[in-house]
This record gives structure tokens, C-alpha cells and sequence, in this order.
């Protein structure tokens, strides 16, 4: 299966109205993910828009055809102070849906708001808590409704699986990180500052 795992661009460094800073700094989660997906055969490509600056289009570019997508709305540095500015995810899901295949949110806000997630973005599907335990099931498609941390839609009903259980950190392996991709997660805080 052909997989892409996404991050948005938010304005860099501060956000708009919630003045949040949008750190530069590699997606840990999508990373986890990309790993236990490589591990299972799956072909995997990391487009973080946030750490190059590119706009929803240019993402959309680089994906290609996918046969699923995963979108971050907060990657693992903004969990204990998300941003409140949806519209860069809302509009970077605009532009790929075309190509993402089932295309799906993982992240603080549909973990806290998944139906109101989903009615915003029209994903197929909002992962609630961590990723990393069913990226496996999901890209070897398995029943929805029997992969616990999810909510979706199915034949117009709404459903939101059983809580996941917390996720065992020692069973992760170790995060699919490409050497060149490295200097693009520098800990900048401000323009031009590398």
C-alpha cells in the first residue's frame, strides 16, 4: 500500500490570533508511524509542510496518488498547547483529498473534538489518542469498526469506536528518520535563525 503522512504548514513561527509558536521540529508520531509501516512492507513518504513551508497546493504536489493519508493537526510538540488556526489543515486537506485515498486526522483536536473534526474536514475517518497503535490495522484493512480509537461515518451513521488503550512506548520501534531530511528539524524560534 502506498501511504503518505502528513503535516501541514501554519504560519511560521507565531500563529495568527492564537499567537502560538509553530516550532520546526520533526513529527515523532508520523515518524513512529512511517516505521511500523515500512515494517510491514507498506511504501511510505513524509511530506512535513510545516518544516519546508509549503502551501496546501504544494503538498498536494508532492503526494501524489496515495492509497491512504494520514493528517496531523498537531504534531507531538504542540499537544500541550495546540494552535486554534484550523484553516492551514482544513485547506491542505482540501487540496490533496483528490489524491489521499482514505484519507484520515490524527492529533489533539480530533482527539478532544473528533465529531466536530470530522464535520469540519470531511476526513474519512479521525484517529482519537495515538496513531502509532492502529496505523497497522488500518493500512492492513481491517474492519473499522473493530480498531478501537477511531470515529468515522458508515452508511451516514456516526460511530466512535472504544477507547483505545494507552499506547506501550517500548514497543515502538525506532522512528523512520532519513538522514537527509534532518537539517529541516532545526530547534528555530525565529526568521532566518538556523
Amino acid at each position: 500500500m502506498n501511504i503518505a503522512l502528513v503535516k501541514p504548514s501554519w504560519r511560521y513561527p507565531i500563529a495568527g490570533a492564537d499567537h502560538t509558536y509553530n516550532r520546526r521540529w520533526a513529527p515523532l508520531e508520523l515518524l513512529n508511524c512511517a516505521a511500523i509501516l515500512e515494517a510491514r512492507g507498506h511504501q511510505v513518504r513524509l511530506i512535513d509542510g510545516q518544516a519546508e513551508d509549503l502551501p496546501p497546493q504544494a503538498v498536494a504536489d508532492r503526494l501524489g496518488q496515495a492509497d491512504m493519508t494520514i493528517v496531523t493537526s498537531s504534531a507531538l510538540d504542540r499537544w500541550q498547547c495546540p494552535t486554534l488556526e484550523l484553516a492551514p489543515l482544513v485547506a491542505t486537506i482540501e487540496a490533496i483529498r483528490p489524491n489521499a485515498g482514505k484519507l484520515l486526522l490524527t492529533g489533539f483536536h480530533g482527539t478532544v473534538r473528533p465529531n466536530e473534526m470530522l464535520d469540519l474536514t470531511r476526513v474519512d475517518g479521525v484517529i482519537r489518542g495515538e496513531p502509532e497503535a492502529m496505523v497497522g490495522d488500518l493500512a492492513a484493512g481491517c474492519d473499522w469498526g473493530k480498531i478501537a480509537g477511531l470515529t468515522f461515518r458508515r452508511d451516514g451513521q456516526l460511530v466512535s469506536t472504544a477507547e483505545p488503550p494507552p499506547l506501550d512506548m517500548t514497543t515502538l520501534p525506532q522512528p523512520a528518520m532519513p538522514t537527509n531530511d534532518l537539517p529541516l528539524w532545526r530547534r528555530r524560534f525565529g526568521r532566518g535563525r538556523k
